[in-house]
């Protein structure tokens, strides 16, 4: 097997073992669901990942995988997590109670924390990644799949839709340049914990990289922006 295919292997097993850590996993039933392109099927080491389906999507890239995931689904709530991220142990049980809360929003995001293990650096991130949205299902049945048309920003085109939701910080003293916007997007509230409830791992293979090096996927994320704008006005998140 390829380096590139082990590394995925791993993190997949990871990002499963980070769900499975959850402390709300006693109290409700799960369904874990990884979907992957069909030439990839191979990948996904099932024999160490327990009780995990998997199932293929029609097309390539992330709408099509989570969209084929989802719809593999029975659950009332619906949350998703990337291949390489992580999620805290308390994710999803702070996401649940304000879920539960007077007036709550349908949809909960979180921050994220980006780190670049080359570099040993990390930093915090004001952003609604994928892995940080926990929503009812009945948002996602409303709203409809994720476009998979696009490649590179599906979560801001889905996410223009303008859905209510909540976004969760972390306890912080400092807010980042991308917190203004933040809030004109979402109702924020801060958690009890010091950190993001989302780990992301910087790598060559990740979106954001493969952008910066690659003329031709610059080109389509540019393209997605304009698409965007022409529908919503702004690059929405």
């Amino acid at each position: 097997m390829a380096p590139s295919s082990r590394r995925r292997e791993l993190y997949v097993e990871r990002a499963v073992r980070s769900v499975r850590w959850q402390s709300a996993w006693a109290d409700f039933d799960w369904e874990i669901v990884i979907a992957v392109d069909r030439d990839r099927t191979g990948q996904v080491p099932l024999d160490r990942l327990g009780d995990v389906r998997v199932v293929e999507s029609d097309t390539v890239g992330q709408a099509a995988a989570v969209n084929a995931a989802v719809g593999a689904t029975t659950g009332d709530f619906v949350a998703i997590i990337e291949d390489d991220d992580v999620w805290h142990w308390r994710k999803v049980a702070l996401q649940l109670s304000v879920l539960d809360g007077p007036n709550a929003p349908p949809f909960v995001s979180a921050n994220q924390m980006e780190f670049d293990p080359a570099a040993g650096a990390a930093r915090f991130n004001d952003f609604a990644t994928p892995s940080g949205w926990l929503m009812r299902r009945e948002i996602w049945d409303a709203v409809g799949p994720l476009n998979e048309s696009f490649r590179w920003h599906v979560d801001n085109e889905w996410l223009g839709l303008r859905i209510p939701r909540l976004h969760l910080v972390e306890q912080s003293g400092q807010r980042r340049g991308l917190f203004s916007t933040l809030v004109k997007r979402s109702t924020v509230r801060e958690t009890d914990e010091r950190f993001p409830l989302v780990l992301r791992e910087v790598h060559t293979d990740a979106a954001t990289a493969r952008i910066t090096r690659d003329l031709a996927s610059r080109r389509q994320s540019r393209d997605e922006y304009r698409r965007m704008i022409e529908s919503f006005g702004e690059v929405p998140w």
